[in-house]
């Protein structure tokens, strides 16, 4: 399980790159208000991977499959509709 502050200071993609499938949508679930409310600020890659363009790619991976998550699991456009502006 991912924790609260996990959520907080780790990078989507690493949380995605850490659990697998059954794992992630539930911890998406549990956390989403949380992840909700910080999902706008995640939008700006990390500098530490900007000049990394796999690192960068596994990021943003990372943001559009939390999304697509919330969208099609979860019923909830609204990190979709973050992500596309």
């Amino acid at each position: 399980m991912v924790t609260e502050a996990a959520w907080r200071t780790t990078a989507p993609a690493s949380v995605v790159a850490l659990l697998n499938p059954l794992q992630l949508v539930s911890n998406l679930w549990r956390h989403r208000d949380l992840i909700r409310q910080h999902f706008d600020g995640w939008r700006k890659v990390p500098p530490e991977v900007r000049d990394r363009p796999e690192q960068a790619q596994a990021y943003i991976n990372g943001l559009v499959a939390v999304a697509q998550i919330f969208d099609q699991k979860f019923r909830d456009p609204g990190l979709m509709q973050v992500l596309l502006g």
